[in-house]
């Protein structure tokens, strides 16, 4: 994934549902790097739903690494599987549709 991907996520686990319900799809790749010595991708949120308080919100970030992320899948099209770098992505999500 290159920095400016627009990518969508999906939940694998309870946490990582949670957030896609908080914060939405699509998300932007906006750095590529490591988090917690992983390789990873730094993705910012479309809309601003992260809340900092007195009413102002701004868009969320978080990390995703780019092989088995324990929180999401990134919903890609098979063109773009071999940036992806998950083997565990569900086939289902192989899609022109993105």
């Amino acid at each position: 994934m290159e920095k400016g991907n627009i990518v969508w996520l999906e939940g694998k686990s309870r946490h990582g549902k949670n957030r896609i319900d908080q914060h939405g799809n699509p998300w932007t790749v906006n750095a590529k790097g490591k988090f917690s010595g992983n390789d990873a991708v730094r993705m910012r949120s479309e809309r601003e739903t992260f809340n900092i308080g007195q009413g102002r919100k701004i868009h969320d970030e978080r990390w995703v690494f780019l092989k088995d992320d324990p929180n999401f899948w990134v919903k890609c099209d098979a063109d773009a599987m071999e940036r992806l770098c998950d083997a565990n992505i569900p086939t289902d999500w192989l899609t022109k549709d993105v």
